[in-house]
């Protein structure tokens, strides 16, 4: 059972990897604060902004429409 907790983990770990790149590339290229500032703070913010949104997403959509219902396996013992 400890395989699949920690693959689980990774798996996890990767998709947020990958989610955060594409948030960074398409916060990079809509190119908001091209005047305002120089390249480094526009990869900064990029990240910054990519992060939020995927935490902002993962509070709202995820902890209300992903979830399990396992309070019908009385043998699990498990409190949500």
């Amino acid at each position: 059972m400890g395989a699949n907790i920690s693959t689980s983990k990774v798996a996890i770990l990767f998709s947020y990897i990958v989610t955060v790149t594409w948030g960074f590339l398409l916060f990079h290229n809509l190119n908001l604060m091209q005047e305002c500032c120089n390249q480094s703070l526009r990869y900064l913010f990029s990240f910054i902004l990519s992060t939020i949104l995927i935490w902002i997403l993962s509070i709202t959509f995820a902890k209300s429409k992903l979830f399990s219902k396992i309070d019908h396996f009385d043998d699990l013992k498990i409190k949500q």
